[in-house]
């Protein structure tokens, strides 16, 4: 399917960034500020719109999921690294679903489609991405804000930042083009993985911090270059990327709610 075939490219891209950062010097930076959306706790109603918006996508059904969109969405883009200018478009108003459903999964395809012999009907592979990025957020939802859909309730926390920070940041500390990563509460730095590594560095909220190499980093653990120089082992839990996917939904005028707007980062 087009969404993991779209995962898959910038988990590979992603890979290509902290294989380039193994090189690099480590040097001292200084970490991007960043807004960060607040985690908010969903109202009971909002939660069982969702899950009836959730149905309609995984039945595929087009007319029922367009009813529950609204008239205007925002798409989000947000490249996958630090220096990359994060976009806000706004699509529609629109009278016909499937355009609308393909024209918001367009969105989410990366890379080109393999025909394999045969006529693809590009329209319908879109519809079946917004589907399934409709689903794929909703069952992984981690509730939150983002400074970019102004009101929104969304499935994510979103981040807003300067791509020109990102840039010197990365030039700054030899990472050249890296993801961002952000905390939700001061989060201690070990000098690595082992049990009874001494604290390093503290990374403080409200910042994104550059993800850098450490050797023989186990699962669950990620290397990120301090603010001070070296890299700093910190466990994957206590961090949140910068780059998100997910879609965001806005109360309407007769009391209930509709989906706003979609979030997407590709390369």
């Amino acid at each position: 399917p087009v969404i993991r075939a779209s995962l898959a490219a910038v988990l590979l891209a992603s890979l290509a960034l902290v294989g380039a950062a193994r090189a690099a010097d480590d040097k001292p930076y200084a970490p991007i500020p960043a807004e960060i959306g607040k985690a908010i706790t969903p109202t009971p109603d909002l939660l069982a719109f969702a899950a009836k918006v959730r149905a309609a996508a995984a039945a595929e059904d087009v007319e029922a999921v367009f009813s529950m969109i609204a008239d205007e969405v925002t798409i989000v883009t947000t490249g996958i690294s630090v220096n990359s200018d994060q976009r806000i478009a706004k699509y529609g108003p629109y009278e016909n679903a499937e355009r609308a459903l393909s024209d918001i999964g367009s969105n989410f395809q990366e890379g080109d489609l393999l025909a394999g012999g045969r006529k693809i009907d590009i329209g319908a592979v879109h519809r079946k991405s917004t589907f399934e990025v409709i689903v794929s957020s909703i069952d992984a939802a981690e509730w939150g804000r983002d400074p970019l859909v102004k009101g929104g309730f969304c499935t994510y926390r979103g981040a807003r930042w300067s791509a020109a920070a990102g840039e010197k940041a990365g030039e700054a500390s030899g990472a050249g083009s890296t993801g961002g990563w952000f905390v939700e509460a001061p989060t201690k730095v070990f000098k690595s993985h082992a049990p009874g590594a001494p604290t390093v560095a503290t990374l403080k909220p409200g910042f994104l911090y550059l993800q850098g190499y450490l050797p023989d980093t186990p699962e669950g653990w990620m290397g990120i270059i301090l603010p001070t120089g070296g890299v700093g082992a910190v466990h994957q839990t206590s961090l949140k990327r910068a780059r998100t996917w997910g879609l965001c939904f806005l109360p309407n005028v007769d009391g209930g709610w509709l989906v706003s707007a979609f979030a997407t980062s590709l390369l």
